[in-house]
């Protein structure tokens, strides 16, 4: 003890201390717990986030690439059932222009010859009425009835 009183600590220490004590407790919980809680919590936002925010980066670059090439497939499948029914069409119109083709060329030859059947109709009963019709100009211009 001697050498604590030579060192000039006396029976104050022990009150000095309890105020000490005091006043860490006071500043700890009024100031230095709420600091260090604003500051764990800005530390989380911050750092954590710049981390989620690369995560998330990394995220969508690969659902990006994953929709490319999900895209890229269903193109493909929309460009094949295109092309089947473009084909499919094309077979049909072209067997629908054939047909129509074909009875078109039937109609065209019916109607040829049932011109031609009319024409050598008209033709003999125009040869039936040749002498009639010659014999009814020369009677008028010779002005006699040749028919009695």
């Amino acid at each position: 003890m001697e050498m604590l009183r030579g060192l000039g600590v006396n029976s104050t220490v022990g009150i000095q201390l309890v105020i000490f004590l005091l006043s860490y407790a006071v500043l700890y919980f009024a100031l230095f717990k709420p600091y260090f809680r604003a500051y764990s919590e800005r530390i989380d936002r911050t750092m954590g986030r710049a981390e989620q925010a690369e995560r998330y980066i990394a995220e969508s670059t690969a659902l990006q690439a994953e929709y490319e090439v999900k895209a890229r497939e269903l193109s493909s499948q929309y460009k094949t059932i295109f092309d089947e029914s473009r084909s499919k069409a094309l077979r049909e119109y072209d067997r629908v222009v054939s047909e129509a083709r074909l009875a078109a060329k039937s109609q065209l030859e019916t109607s040829k010859q049932k011109i031609r059947s009319e024409l050598d109709g008209a033709k003999g009963q125009l040869q039936s009425e040749i002498p009639v019709v010659a014999e009814a100009i020369t009677s008028r211009l010779l002005g006699k009835d040749m028919l009695q």
